[in-house]
């Protein structure tokens, strides 16, 4: 292919810290899968909220329903669209009333509706919630939401509220949900490990494979030839230099005309 291969095919990535470190997994995929050229939008970053402007070490990204993907996802020409809606648990720990994290995730589900995109929703590690125990969870809570100051009873049961309200907008709409396995996560209870990423990320973004619980030798073979970037370090790091539409710095705005990055197949890479 040339770099003026125009994409056949769209996917629409809206997440957190999950889809942040996985991205070049899921780009392998999404080149494996369609062996054509991908427009690829992705809504993302550690600590990202899908309604709140969010701050981590300096950086600060808008919500994820009011980022700049929605106005390009309407400009672009129509495509044949997959998307997914992931890291949803973030909201919970940040305090947003259950109501108000499902009002953000309908928004997306309607406008994802309109492109007539095939929706994958992950719901939150509620496997991970009995294995806490008070002293693991204050040390998770301080590491990773200082401001937090629920307690583990009260995460517990807006964390259920929330998976449940998700789960009745996934068969609304007409989505797929997809429940985290306890095998996907070590001590930390919210991020994927390492060696889980491509298990965990073919069974989130290729569910027709994941039915049969095993994929064929050739399709191994087939994802290593395309995929060995989401195995590499230098790849890994690759992806973390791919900057979005809009961030700020330590208060200094940033902007970046989208697509971020053109790979050597003519996907393209569009962040905000």
């Amino acid at each position: 292919m040339t770099a003026g291969d125009e994409p056949q095919r769209r996917w629409v990535l809206l997440g957190a810290s999950n889809l942040t470190r996985g991205l070049a997994t899921a780009v392998a995929i999404a080149q494996r899968t369609h062996r054509t050229p991908i427009d690829l939008m992705a809504a993302l970053g550690n600590g990202r909220s899908y309604g709140w402007y969010a701050r981590l070490l300096g950086r600060g990204l808008p919500g994820i329903l009011d980022c700049g993907l929605w106005r390009d996802l309407a400009a672009r020409a129509k495509l044949p669209t997959s998307a997914l809606l992931t890291d949803i648990g973030n909201d919970v720990m940040y305090g947003a009333a259950v109501a108000e994290i499902l009002e953000w995730v309908e928004a997306c589900l309607a406008r994802l509706a309109k492109v007539d995109a095939e929706v994958v929703v992950t719901g939150l590690p509620l496997v991970n919630l009995p294995r806490l125990g008070p002293i693991r969870f204050q040390a998770f809570r301080r590491l990773f939401f200082p401001r937090n100051r629920d307690s583990l009873a009260q995460v517990t049961e807006r964390c259920l509220a929330v998976d449940a309200g998700v789960r009745g907008l996934a068969e609304r709409f007409g989505a797929t949900f997809v429940e985290p396995r306890a095998a996907w996560y070590g001590l930390d209870p919210i991020h994927y490990r390492r060696s889980q990423w491509r298990a965990a990320w073919q069974e989130i973004l290729l569910r027709d494979a994941a039915q049969s619980g095993d994929r064929s030798r050739e399709a191994d073979n087939d994802y290593e030839s395309v995929s060995s970037l989401d195995h590499s370090v230098a790849s890994w790091l690759r992806t973390q230099f791919w900057l979005p539409e809009e961030r700020w710095l330590f208060g200094i705005a940033q902007r970046r005309r989208q697509p971020s990055v053109v790979l050597d197949d003519a996907t393209r890479i569009s962040l905000y």
